[in-house]
């Protein structure tokens, strides 16, 4: 795959064809991914790029461990400074990809102000959902807006963020690109970890498994009082690993102790060894109320880890349910616990969808499909 984008004629040649890609994350998640694995792709096809990162951030940290190209930004995210600092960065290079709300903020101003002719922000939830107080709320699409006033193209991980940029902030058509995220096949078989042994847990136990971060709007809470909700049988075999951080980690380490669920609820933080987690898993659980098309879903997919969702748009458009995952509507304690009641005993059932979930996410979620339609978006195509 060729470039297909080019800035003003007479620029420094090496930032001309260049990428410079714009994540202000604090805590690790699904556009930290993506964003690695456009600069794997751009580092291995020899394209110019450049990630702008905060300083001392997991995604920098794990940049600079595979020498890839990585300029760590000092100021904290809300310092308007970060405008002058981005707008360095930028001027002369062909394209600016922005990703979260504060990289779209500082990112659109510097923009403009660097003429970078080729603007694109992408956006990897419905930020109303996930921030659905109002000044939250009015600050994160407020980003959109800018955004679409500066002229950017969007790039969108599934069709329910798509559907709310064209009918909630009124992007137009012609501006929005869907790509949804892909993932790379495994080298390697993973090592199981010893779940049961890290966690202190009997041999018989069934673990569920929620890799997200720790966010009110991840659902854990629906899952803990279904575990309270289940048959006796299963109740007793039911275990829940918890792998993450993030802002309500306190306030679900309390609700875990006001249920008496310590003994079989373990927090297990922020981990690098996924593939390892989700070999020990019987299965995932994504108990969210809202999301894009999030990696953890299709991490475990690859593996022939079954899958229990929250039936999402975003989800929904690639997965079935009862044949390639397993959807419970959104908040809904009484559902995931009926599918919990009937999955833990039923493991041809559960293995049933687990292969045909793998071979799915084998056959039509590459990274170079996702990378292809990125790029599209780069160069201006719709």
């Amino acid at each position: 795959m060729s470039i297909l984008f080019q800035a003003d004629v007479g620029a420094d040649p090496n930032r001309s064809q260049s990428c410079l890609i714009v994540c202000l994350s604090r805590a690790f998640g699904g556009a930290d991914v993506r964003v690695i694995q456009t600069a794997r792709w751009c580092e291995a096809h020899g394209h110019p790029y450049l990630v702008a990162a905060l300083s001392g951030s997991q995604l920098h940290r794990d940049l600079e461990k595979e020498g890839m190209n990585v300029e760590p930004l000092r100021r904290k995210r809300g310092d308007p400074r970060l405008i002058l600092d981005l707008a360095r960065l930028a001027r002369g290079r062909a394209v600016v990809d922005l990703h979260n709300m504060q990289s779209q903020i500082w990112g659109a101003l510097a923009a403009v102000f660097a003429r970078v002719p080729n603007r694109v922000a992408t956006v990897h939830s419905v930020y109303r959902a996930t921030h659905p107080d109002l000044p939250r709320k009015q600050i994160h699409e407020g980003a959109l807006r800018l955004c679409n006033w500066a002229g950017f193209r969007f790039i969108v991980v599934s069709t329910s963020v798509e559907a709310y940029l064209k009918d909630d902030i009124y992007i137009p058509a012609r501006r929005v690109t869907l790509s949804r995220n892909g993932i790379d096949p495994l080298t390697e078989t993973p090592v199981a970890c010893n779940l049961r042994a890290e966690a202190g847990w009997p041999e018989d136990t069934f673990i569920i498994g929620a890799i997200t971060r720790l966010d009110v709007i991840k659902g854990h809470r629906f899952l803990f009082e279904a575990l309270l909700q289940l048959s006796e049988e299963n109740r007793a075999r039911a275990r829940l690993f918890i792998v993450g951080k993030g802002p309500d980690e306190a306030a679900l380490r309390a609700e875990v102790a006001r249920h008496g669920l310590e003994h079989i609820i373990h927090f297990a933080g922020f981990r690098i060894d996924i593939p390892c987690i989700l070999s020990g898993l019987d299965l995932m659980c994504q108990p969210s109320i809202s999301e894009g098309l999030p990696y953890s879903i299709l991490e475990a997919c690859r593996q022939g880890v079954p899958v229990l969702s929250s039936d999402l748009p975003g989800i929904a458009a690639v997965l079935e349910h009862d044949r390639t995952a397993f959807f419970a509507p959104p908040a809904s304690v009484e559902a995931i616990t009926r599918l919990l009641d009937l999955l833990i005993p039923d493991e041809p059932r559960r293995r049933r969808v687990a292969d045909a979930a793998r071979k799915l996410v084998e056959t039509e979620f590459s990274v170079d499909t996702m990378i292809e339609s990125t790029m599209r978006a780069y160069s201006g195509e719709a």
